[in-house]
């Protein structure tokens, strides 16, 4: 007759030492082996059952987490409120670099070249760039333009008198404050002889334009009497055709923005607003003059 080991028994329960095993009775070495056995069973089924536990809470907290984060819809996904044909594709205009305080100092000498990153510059010479110029014979007649500029903060307010005169080919610009209008004294005409002789013109024949205004013609003709022997081809834009002398405009503007730059930048530091027949506007404008010829 075969008999079954007592649970009890292997536990340590049953004050027997010995079990039977198969009809006969087991030895005390055997008995210990059979109660090490069922311990170390015992011990992996409740390691098992805590490692599931501990994995469904994992489960569990993984599901909350996603479940909290608000899904996004798919690159392919589109939202049936947008209208396919109200999409447009923005371009990210490149950011300037940005300069160092050196840079910073460097440039506020002068304000020369234009830079984007200078707030008086954009203010004062922000515009589109310019058409190319046509091509010239270099070795045809020099041309140099005159005219006046009237530079104020406020269209229609009175500003200073300025002569700017511009050499075609070499873009080198004159500037210079005046007392007025017309042949009082001989200060602008012997500064424009000047001029003309520092471009290595002093002797050589030059063709000047300029329009009709009867205050720039008669300027004109005392440059002509002060040039003494050297040849000097006049040469005068319709009335009311600004754009055929389109050299100077462009001078008198390069002019006028400079000298708003530095103005600007004047007020700017000294939290004032400079009048413009003041006599800082008046340096300001003799000191534009001067930067103006590093631009050339």
């Amino acid at each position: 007759m075969n008999l079954q080991v007592n649970s009890n028994e292997a536990e340590g329960g049953s004050s027997s030492s010995a079990g039977v095993v198969r009809g006969r009775e087991e030895t005390d070495e055997e008995s210990a082996r059979t109660k090490k056995f069922l311990r170390g069973e015992a011990e992996k089924a409740s390691g098992s059952h805590q490692g599931h536990h501990e994995r469904a809470e994992k489960m569990g907290r993984e599901e909350v987490a996603e479940e909290d984060v608000p899904h996004l819809l798919d690159e392919n996904d589109s939202d049936e409120e947008q209208n396919a044909g109200d999409v447009r594709q923005m371009k990210k205009l490149i950011d300037p670099k940005l300069p160092s305080k050196a840079d910073i100092d460097a440039h506020e000498m002068t304000h020369l070249p234009f830079r984007s990153w200078c707030r008086h510059c954009v203010k004062g010479r922000g515009v589109e760039t310019s058409h190319k110029k046509a091509e010239r014979d270099e070795r045809g007649i020099p041309e140099i333009h005159i005219d006046y500029a009237f530079p104020a903060s406020e269209v229609g307010t009175e500003g200073l008198i300025v002569l700017v005169a511009k050499e075609r080919d070499s873009r080198m610009v004159l500037s210079e404050v005046v007392p007025r209008k017309g042949t009082v004294g001989k200060f602008a005409a012997t500064r424009t002889v000047a001029f003309i002789r520092e471009l290595g013109y002093g002797e050589s024949p030059i063709i000047l334009k300029s329009d009709q205004e009867p205050a720039i013609l008669a300027l004109v003709n005392d440059i002509v009497k002060y040039r003494g022997g050297a040849q000097t081809i006049l040469e005068q834009s319709p009335i009311g055709s600004s754009g055929s002398n389109g050299i100077i405009e462009r001078g008198v503007q390069s002019f006028e923005m400079m000298m708003r730059v530095l103005k600007d930048a004047l007020e700017f530091k000294w939290k004032v607003s400079i009048p413009d027949l003041s006599l800082v506007s008046r340096c300001a404008g003799r000191v534009a003059s001067a930067v103006m010829q590093f631009e050339a």
